[in-house]
């Protein structure tokens, strides 16, 4: 109720409250009210009664006031907050582990005194190195041979049962061999003896012990032709001309040429 004048009209209730809420902000914050607030005490000499139940509705409305509700409003966010958080550790301690892809098919080894878990990933072994077959070690090249030193008796020139070829090569088979054929582009192992026309020995792999390896594309002409066509253990005799041979150079044996040869390889 509040004074209009003589009448007493009755006021809206939220007209009251507001007021009311005004006047406790007022009093909480240590100011002085508004002088226009207290229009509606009583001035009919109750004035210790009035200010009792003013002290009263001040507290009441600060209860249910807008401080409260602010307070109330922050205790509900801070509440969301806690729950939250509590929701985002439970879900990450809930959450199943992810194996390291590094360490899948890794062989771990059983726990001392305990056997190995089944359900454990094993590698497989690793497969053995790849090696390629060692070809077969050949027997050891014979250090002597059926070849002569000496001049034969034909060195000054090639009898009439030897074989002649255009090229004006002649040669004559000594003893045939059964094994591998040569060709001009073979490697050969051989032994030789080399002769001039006159029956002087130049050059020889007999005295030296040890077979000549070689390939017929590094030879002269008369080698190439001669010894291709060769079975391994096959001898043949050459008259190889002087065209074939060296050409006449210096310092090499000149005129036609004698050799000896036997064929031990063809690689």
């Amino acid at each position: 109720w509040r004074r209009d004048g003589r009448r007493r009209v009755r006021q809206p209730r939220v007209r009251l409250r507001r007021r009311a809420r005004r006047r406790s902000v007022v009093a909480v914050q240590g100011q002085p009210a508004d002088p226009g607030d207290d229009r509606d005490q009583d001035k009919d000499g109750q004035g210790a009664h009035a200010d009792s139940t003013a002290a009263v509705s001040r507290i009441a409305t600060l209860a249910r006031g807008a401080p409260l509700r602010k307070l109330r409003g922050l205790a509900t966010v801070a509440a969301m907050r806690t729950l939250l958080s509590m929701v985002v550790v439970m879900v990450g301690c809930s959450a199943p582990e992810v194996a390291d892809r590094s360490e899948l098919g890794r062989e771990i080894p059983p726990a001392p005194g305990g056997e190995s878990d089944p359900n454990v990933a094993v590698r497989a072994p690793d497969p053995p190195p790849r090696t390629t077959p060692a070809a077969p070690a050949q027997p050891a090249l014979p250090t002597t041979s059926a070849i002569k030193t000496d001049a034969p008796v034909d060195v000054a020139g090639p009898p009439a049962d030897a074989v002649r070829a255009p090229s004006g090569l002649a040669y004559k088979i000594l003893r045939p061999g059964d094994g591998a054929l040569a060709s001009a582009e073979s490697t050969v192992s051989v032994h030789y003896a080399g002769w001039t026309t006159d029956g002087n020995l130049f050059d020889s792999s007999i005295p030296r012990a040890e077979a000549l390896t070689i390939g017929l594309h590094q030879v002269i002409e008369g080698w190439r032709q001669g010894v291709a066509g060769m079975k391994t253990g096959e001898i043949r005799r050459l008259w190889i001309p002087e065209k074939m041979a060296y050409g006449g150079r210096e310092g090499a044996p000149k005129g036609m040429l004698v050799f000896d040869v036997e064929l031990l390889r063809v690689e």
